[in-house]
């Protein structure tokens, strides 16, 4: 049996009338495929005993569609993002401030990368080192005019010896649709 297709599955109400997504045909059954209100709808096909579809199956198939109002608000559009790639970047300085935490700069910071500080304290080996530290999402504000970044303050007490950070490529929205 050749699987249905929908003509359109977009109505736009009319008061008193039935709207038909799909009809059927012979070898399956289908619920859902009429409506007069406005809403969204499932319509649903399902084999009759002894029938396989055109594409080798058997299961149900579906199609969302909708009936909607022409007056009607639309709804807000969906963002979009893009990939922002973080940047290879370097220490710039491990320094404590005026109360005696810990302060770490790296240049170049990429807006919009996720960025996790990973601490140390006399440890044997850099990959034991505590997660001290998460910057989710960087905006371009948050970077210094020279590039920079700096983690902190981080209480002394928290990591002196080892010292990581691991960037993570980062989302950023560029419009609404």
């Amino acid at each position: 049996v050749d699987v249905p297709v929908p003509v359109t599955t977009n109505f736009e109400y009319a008061a008193g009338v039935t709207h038909t997504v799909l009809t059927a045909a012979t070898g399956y059954t289908l619920t859902g495929n009429t409506a007069e209100a406005i809403g969204d709808y499932v319509a649903v096909a399902t084999l009759s005993d002894g029938y396989i579809w055109s594409d080798g199956t058997s299961k149900a198939k579906s199609w969302a569609w909708r009936i909607y109002d022409p007056n009607a608000e639309p709804d807000p559009p969906e963002p979009t993002y893009e990939t922002v790639v973080c940047h290879d970047f370097t220490f710039t300085a491990i320094e404590r401030d005026e109360n005696g935490n810990w302060l770490l700069t790296i240049k170049p910071a990429t807006a919009f990368c996720k960025y996790e500080l990973y601490t140390g304290k006399d440890l044997p080996a850099i990959d034991v080192l505590l997660k001290t530290e998460t910057v989710e999402v960087m905006q371009e504000n948050d970077i210094g005019s020279d590039g920079s970044y700096t983690f902190g303050p981080i209480a002394s007490d928290t990591a002196q010896r080892f010292w990581k950070v691991k960037g993570y490529d980062g989302q950023k929205k560029v419009s609404t649709k």
